[in-house]
């Protein structure tokens, strides 16, 4: 799974390889991301770029989360744009896809 791959990258000892992985997990990361990229965050040196990705990732995460689990409407990001969609569960509700 590539949520597994990224919580390998995270641990990487190199911060830029570290930073990577935080900013895919803010996009795509589970609840099971929260507390490594806390761990990690708390390993880096304050104003860094890993230090300061890393609130907004956990941020992102819970958020998404708790959107979803009521089959609500969830933010996306993509590259250049941003987006709103519904959860598996508000399709599952009867929702329109609107494109």
């Amino acid at each position: 799974e590539a949520e597994e791959v990224l919580l390998h990258l995270l641990r990487h000892p190199n911060d830029g390889v570290a930073n990577a992985a935080t900013e895919a997990l803010r996009s795509m990361g589970t609840l099971a991301a929260v507390h490594p990229l806390i761990t990690r965050a708390e390993g880096s040196r304050p104003g860094t770029a890993l230090g300061d990705n890393a609130g907004p990732a956990v941020a992102a995460v819970q958020f998404r989360h708790r959107t979803a689990a009521r089959g609500g409407p969830a933010l996306t990001e993509a590259p250049g744009r941003g987006g709103l969609g519904l959860t598996d569960a508000a399709w599952s509700l009867g929702a329109q896809r609107i494109v």
